[in-house]
């Protein structure tokens, strides 16, 4: 998928070749192909934030598991470094590994939303992703 918009990259996907597409302002991008501009064949794969990944996750996450958690980590995110702290809470309530499980199930379903929005297949961008 997509990498953090943070930095300012980007991923598209080509619906004829299966081919991913980095584009990045640093300068390390891969080659674009000639008709990459005019074509509707790529498209840009989606990142945390499109995905509703980010905060909207970690407010699911903390309900679902310890609401308990809930008043400490919405401190946590009023913070600087927001995320570090959230691990660090996390770790000290053994719910690391919970969190990863409920992150990568929301990815799924995330990507599939998307696909089905973009009217893909979910198998073709998962075949592209694992081999790409």
């Amino acid at each position: 998928m997509n990498v953090d918009s943070d930095c300012a990259k980007e991923a598209y996907l080509s619906t004829e070749t299966g081919r991913v597409y980095r584009i990045s302002s640093l300068g390390d991008s891969d080659e674009r192909p000639d008709d990459f501009e005019e074509s509707d064949q790529y498209l840009n794969l989606p990142n945390k934030y499109d995905l509703e990944l980010r905060s909207e996750l970690v407010q699911k996450f903390t309900f679902v598991q310890n609401a308990d958690l809930q008043e400490k980590i919405e401190i946590t995110f009023h913070r600087r470094g927001a995320y570090r702290h959230f691990r660090y809470v996390l770790e000290e309530n053994d719910l690391l590994e919970c969190r990863r499980t409920f992150e990568e199930e929301h990815t799924k379903e995330g990507i599939t939303r998307w696909c089905k929005k973009v009217g893909i297949s979910l198998d073709f961008v998962s075949q592209t992703l694992e081999t790409g």
